[in-house]
């Protein structure tokens, strides 16, 4: 089994690095030990003794002199790094303990070091070639979060605060780069191939709706989901069904009954064709067995109108934006999409528990690529955490309607699972669009 600095070779161990003891952990880590030089144990001669004791203050001028000479040639050194795109790493090896048990980067502290980056390992420290990372190091750096939408939206409202509390607790950027366009496939193209770790990614279940449609219709995708990592599930909307008030209806049941008898003729709105809105309303069209005719807009606001308006009759909505014409008599609601009832709707029963087979939430989910390692995927998972627990974050979601659903990349990876499945059958009962 490949360790984390596998292909990794240290061209000199020295004795300041626990010398042959550090030697054999890198060894074990897959690094390829090319010498290991023994420096003597240096002890204080009589003749230090004698000038740490001495009173001659030229001696201890020159001295402070010599300290201040190796201070500048340390900045000079470091200049000289940072121009060739090197750094200096100093480790600490606990040889019983098998590990390295801290380190620093350009004599900044960190506490995080799962792997490799070495080239040189000596009495001084480790220098490391930044445009080359080997895996399980994550460095200080910005942390780019992708939105691939244009600014406003459920992943803007997310991302925003994620990027401050990131920021916080990371102490590094991290700037939000909007890249909208093809239903969110070109931001997410974008961060699918830049498996570096300082990329990451805020969407919605549009990440597979896109996939499954342009399977439909035969169209090659510009990224593919085994491109993708989950890191972490950040909340989740349980989608809610309503209906204009001049509807004869008050339940799904009553819906269903009378679309059946009128076939094509109610009209249902949505976002637009394999949107976050059609595909749940066709979800349930399927689980009841019955026809209504599609109207699609260009987003959700639109969608919203044509149903206030009473240019279409039904429409599924995420509760933050369908409660207050709920509490304003201009809609009326008939069960919700989650698995549970909502909090912020817990007298809308889930279709459920009306004896229908269909769950949906609009979800907001973090993303990285493929192929960053696994030790970096976990610490940003981990990092998600404390974002969704700080209150900094709640308070933001909570101030859309939306529910805080933290979970892990373990848990986000079953979520995912049984979701995407339900999102596949629902694309391919829709068929084809015509347009």
């Amino acid at each position: 089994m490949a360790g984390p600095m596998d292909g990794v070779q240290v061209v000199e161990v020295g004795m300041w690095v626990a010398g042959p003891a550090g030697a054999a952990i890198l060894g074990d880590w897959g690094a390829e030990v090319v010498k290991v030089e023994y420096y003597p144990q240096r002890m204080f001669s009589d003749d230090d003794k004698d000038r740490g004791d001495a009173k001659d203050e030229a001696a201890r001028a020159d001295r402070e002199r010599q300290r201040e000479r190796r201070r500048e040639k340390d900045i000079e050194n470091r200049i000289e790094r940072q121009m060739n795109k090197t750094a200096l790493i100093t480790l600490w090896i606990d040889p019983a303990e098998h590990q390295i048990v801290k380190y620093t980067f350009d004599n900044v502290w960190l506490d995080f070091l799962p792997g490799g980056w070495l080239v040189r390992v000596d009495d001084i420290g480790a220098s490391m070639t930044m445009g080359q990372p080997f895996p399980g190091v994550w460095l200080p750096r910005a942390i780019n979060i992708t939105v691939p939408n244009p600014p406003g939206g459920m992943n803007q409202i997310h991302a925003q605060p994620l990027s401050a509390v990131l920021e916080r607790l990371t102490k590094q950027p991290a700037p939000i780069v909007n890249r909208p366009g093809g239903t969110a496939a070109i931001g997410t193209a974008y961060v699918a191939n830049q498996p570096d770790g300082y990329n990451i990614l805020v969407t919605t279940p549009n990440l597979y709706l896109v996939i499954e449609k342009d399977k439909l219709y035969g169209i090659k995708s510009p990224f593919s989901l085994d491109q993708i990592s989950l890191l972490a599930l950040l909340s989740a909307d349980p989608l809610i069904m309503v209906v204009h008030p001049s509807m004869p209806v008050k339940s799904p049941k009553e819906l269903a009954a009378l679309a059946k008898k009128r076939p094509n003729e109610i009209v249902f709105s949505s976002s637009g064709p394999y949107g976050i809105t059609h595909t749940p309303t066709a979800m349930f069209m399927h689980a009841a067995g019955i026809k209504m005719r599609h109207l699609p807009t260009n987003g959700g606001g639109p969608a919203l109108n044509a149903i206030l308006g009473n240019n279409s009759q039904v429409l599924v909505s995420s509760i933050a934006a369908a409660s207050p014409h709920m509490r304003a008599g201009k809609l009326r609601a008939l069960a919700a999409f989650g698995e549970k009832r909502a909090a912020s709707a817990s007298d809308v029963p889930t279709l459920k528990e009306l004896g229908y087979d269909v769950q949906f939430s609009l979800w907001v989910g973090l993303f990285a690529p493929k192929g960053t390692p696994m030790p970096i995927v976990e610490r940003l998972s981990g990092e998600a955490r404390k974002v969704a627990e700080s209150q900094q974050f709640q308070n933001a979601i909570h101030n859309i309607g939306d529910e805080v659903a933290y979970l892990d990349h373990n848990g986000f990876a079953k979520f995912w699972d049984e979701d995407a499945k339900r999102v596949e059958t629902a694309v391919k009962s829709i068929g084809l669009v015509k347009t």
